[in-house]
This record gives structure tokens, sequence and C-alpha cells, in this order.
């Protein structure tokens, strides 16, 4: 990550990113999002800051994000530039051309950038920090159309079921992978891990996000390459004069936790076994994911 990118977070020296190398999510609110343009004015309302290690913001990382972001403006312009006002928090961004392909996806500088509407809000993913987007004005002539495609989560249904002899990662000679992605081996449980957590980030409505919860999840590859067991639980970390949780708070990490199930059942079908002693053989997959909102 260069230096005019560590801009964007606060003091951003202080933190470790996570996900460097994740593409920018755009998703928009509008009151029809059959006709939501990129061009045009675009505010940033809300900000999560993402980690799957567990790390949080300190005071002083939390308030560096918020003078950042506070008042923020995109601007796609109709001559396919971007820029902003705050030119030192974007400037590696400041003029550079873009352009919308096929895929949804923005593209400057030859990075590709997906596009994500859900639930007619708009988010925006820079490393490990997803900005929610409101747009405030639409510029005449604008014809780069977004594509309303977002991922729904269905009603799905967990299957339980007792499993003998189960391994964790470490343990074992050959790890679960995709069946149509061959790739080297030696790439390890980080890879995996990305493998999923990419994913997740697909399917969460991040508007739901709350102050500060982890989400612990835990699920079975079994050894036909079957997920089973899946397990998600929210953990609250409150800091604030001990204050309790709310209902609303409570029912939207229940929606997350779902959303999160939903992403990993993505894999089903899709993954061949992990493998010790030549064998196929039970796997458990351990992953945390942190949320931290403004």
């Amino acid at each position: 990550m260069n230096n005019d990118q560590n801009r964007l977070m606060p003091n951003f020296k202080y933190l470790i990113f996570i996900l460097i190398g994740l593409p920018l999510i755009i998703s928009c609110k509008a009151q029809d999002d059959s006709d939501i343009t990129l061009e045009g004015k675009w505010k940033v309302v809300d900000w999560t800051y993402i980690s799957h290690v567990g790390r949080s913001l300190d005071n002083d990382e939390r308030a560096g994000m918020n003078e950042d972001v506070n008042d923020l403006i995109l601007n796609f312009k109709v001559n396919q530039t971007f820029s902003s006002n705050k030119p030192k928090t974007f400037g590696f961004l400041e003029g550079k051309q873009f352009m919308l392909n096929d895929f949804n996806e923005v593209v400057i500088d030859n990075h590709y950038y997906p596009i994500l509407i859900k639930e007619h809000n708009c988010f925006f993913l820079f490393s490990n920090v997803m900005f929610q987007l409101e747009k405030v004005e639409n510029y005449r002539d604008s014809n780069l159309k977004l594509k309303s495609e977002s991922i729904k989560v269905p009603d799905i249904e967990i299957n339980h079921k007792a499993v003998n002899d189960v391994f964790t990662l470490n343990d074992l000679d050959k790890l679960p992978k995709l069946k149509r992605l061959e790739y080297d081996d030696s790439c390890g449980i980080d890879c995996l891990h990305s493998l999923f957590d990419s994913n997740i980030i697909y399917y969460i409505d991040f508007s739901k996000a709350a102050e500060d919860t982890s989400f612990l999840i835990e699920f079975i590859i079994d050894k036909t390459g079957q997920i089973s067991n899946i397990n998600t639980k929210a953990k609250y970390n409150v800091y604030k004069n001990n204050r309790r949780i709310s209902s609303k708070e409570t029912n939207e990490a229940q929606d997350i936790e779902k959303a999160i199930a939903a992403s990993i059942l993505d894999f089903q079908n899709l993954l061949s076994a992990g493998v010790k002693n030549g064998q196929n053989v039970n796997t458990k997959v351990n992953l945390e994911l942190r949320l931290i909102s403004k």
C-alpha cells in the first residue's frame, strides 16, 4: 500500500490492513434501484472498520477516522474523472480516469472495484474500511447505470449432525480447497480463510453493523467436502459505561449471523475435503469477523 492510500485511514500508520488488495465496493442509495447512475456526488454517511483478527480501533484511531470521513463527498464526474472535497484523504485518486465495465465494476488504474447495491444502500470498501454512501447530486447526461443486482440472504437450513474424528486446519497434510481452482498448496491457511472472508463481505448489510461486535464462526468441512454444523455467535464489545445492548442491535446482529451462514453455504458442493495421512478427513474451520462502526 502506497503513502497516498495510507491517508485514508486515521493516522494510517496505526492500523493493520487485513484486507489489502480486496476490491472497492460501492453500493448506492436512490429512489429507484433501476435508475442509479455512477456519475454524481456521493456523501459518506457511515463507516465500518473490518477486522478478521480481532483488531479494534483505539480512541485516537476512531477520532482520526471520523475527522477524515465526516462530510466526505466522492465525485464521479460525467467526463469520467474522480475527485473529492478532501483531496488530502483521496489524493491518490484525484483526477484519475474511471470506467464502469459490464460486470458492474469500476475500473481505475487497471484496478477492478465491484459495485454492490444492497437493500437500496451503497457501500464502498477500501482496504478494510467499508463506507456507506448516499447520493446527494445527480448529473445531467449521466449514462453509467449501476446494475441493481444484490445478493439476497435466503432462508437457509443449517445441517447439524454428529461428526467424529474432527481435525483442525493445522493438523492436515492438505487443506480443503475449491475443486475448480488450482492453487499452490503452500498458500496455506490464510488463503483458505480469505476465500470465506471475502465472500462474507458481499452478503452482509453493513448498515446493520453495531458500534463494535465480533462474530465467532465455526463450521465443518466433512470427508466428502460438504459443509455442515455452521455456528455463528455475536460477541458484543461494549466499553462505554457498560451500556446494555438494545433489542434492535440484537436483531441486526442476528441478521448478520444469517448472512454469514449463507455466505459459507455458497461453497456447498464446491470444496474438496482436507487430507490427513492420505485419507479424506473431517475438518473444523474457525473464523472471526469484527465490525467496528462509526
